[in-house]
This record gives structure tokens, sequence and C-alpha cells, in this order.
């Protein structure tokens, strides 16, 4: 079969979780970076499903949704479970992780979700700092219950999933700085989550790609 090829932009969002699973499987792809300008383009053009992206390329198909192509780079990666109520497991922490960064994805975009554009700046800022304090402490104490009764270190079973990477990849933005509004320190309170965001991180494969990552931006 051929190499699968990712399309998405020169940017983390949910590219990054699939690039690491790759990476972390030493899984051959090919990885296709977008401008916003070839994006609106190919939109336009009706060449994109659903009129998104991140998309999967392989065998002169073309696959959408982001967690349906993680799932395929962590099954090839081997880091999607066989068994399948380990892979439900990892597909429930994944899945509630979505639910988790939904408030603050709608907050970027309130129209596609049938809310008034915010008038100002301001105003968005001032939501955000509700999820802060508010929307997802509770969630994170959720999750951080449910992971703390795996004993291995691991979100699931006793090795390295999608799970595991994806809260990752989720804990990095939420403490990037990026989020205006959102404390970087929001999951400091939560040592289960952030003992898997570090063994994540200090994974050879992860660190090699993230210096992959820095170099796209320059």
């Amino acid at each position: 079969m051929s190499k699968p090829e990712l399309v998405y932009f020169n940017i983390g969002g949910r590219g990054l979780p699939i690039r690491l699973t790759f990476a972390c499987g030493e899984v051959d792809f090919t990885d296709t970076r977008l401008s916003f300008e070839e994006f609106r383009k190919q939109k336009q053009e009706g060449s994109l499903p659903f009129g998104q992206v991140p998309l999967l390329k392989l065998g002169g198909k073309t696959y959408a949704q982001s967690y349906a192509i993680m799932k395929y780079a962590g099954t090839k990666a081997g880091l999607y479970p066989n068994d399948p109520l380990e892979a439900m497991e990892v597909d429930q922490v994944v899945l509630t992780l979505e639910d988790l960064v939904t408030p603050i994805n709608i907050t970027f975009y309130p129209q596609r979700y049938g809310f008034p554009e915010f008038k100002d700046e301001k105003e968005k800022l001032a939501v955000r700092k509700t999820q802060n304090s508010e929307i997802l402490p509770p969630k994170l104490a959720q999750i951080e219950a449910h992971l703390s009764k795996n004993k291995s270190g691991f979100a699931v079973g006793s090795k390295l999933t999608i799970a595991d990477i994806m809260i990752y990849t989720t804990l990095a933005t939420l403490k990037s700085g990026r989020l205006d509004g959102i404390s970087t320190s929001i999951t400091s309170k939560y040592p289960t989550l952030e003992a898997i965001y570090a063994k994540v991180h200090a994974i050879p494969a992860v660190e090699k790609w993230l210096k992959v990552e820095a170099a796209s931006k320059k």
C-alpha cells in the first residue's frame, strides 16, 4: 500500500497528535502542510471532503475527521489496542478530552455553532475567563479521577496509546499561553495528567518531532 499523506496546516492543532502518533510508531508518512490561502482555494473548489482538514490520502482515497485518522495512525503505529474493551477505554479518554476543549474551540468560531460573533476581544476574554474558572476545572477533575485509577503511569493499560498522546497535546495547548484568559497553570493541580504529559514529552520520538515542528515555523 502507498505511503499515507497527512494534509493539514503548518501548525500543531489537530494535526500534531496524528503526526506524533506516526512518529512514535516510526510509520513513514508524507507531511503535507497547507497555507491558509491554499486551504481556502481548495475549499472553494470543493476538493476537501466535508470542507475541512486534516485529511489523510491513501491508496487513491481521501479520508477526513481527525480522530478517525488518528485511530488509523494508532493502529499502524501499534498504539491503538486490538482488544475492543481496551479500545473503548482509549476512545472514552480521547473523546472526553474533546469535550474538555470544545468550549474553547467555540470561542474561536462562535458563528459556526450558532452563536453571535463577539463584539470585541474583551467580550471573548470574559468568556474564556469563565471557562478557566468554572467550566474547565470540573472536567479536568473528572479526567484526573478516572486516570488515577490506572496505576501503570499510562492512560489505558500498561503501555503508550493514542490516549496518552492526546493528553499530551491537549495539555500542551492549555499550557501554551496562546489561549487568552486560560491560565497556563490550569492543569497543575492534576498530578496524573501532569505525569502523563511529562512521560510523553520525554519520549525521544516526540522530542525529535517537536524539533521538526519548531523548524517548520522558521
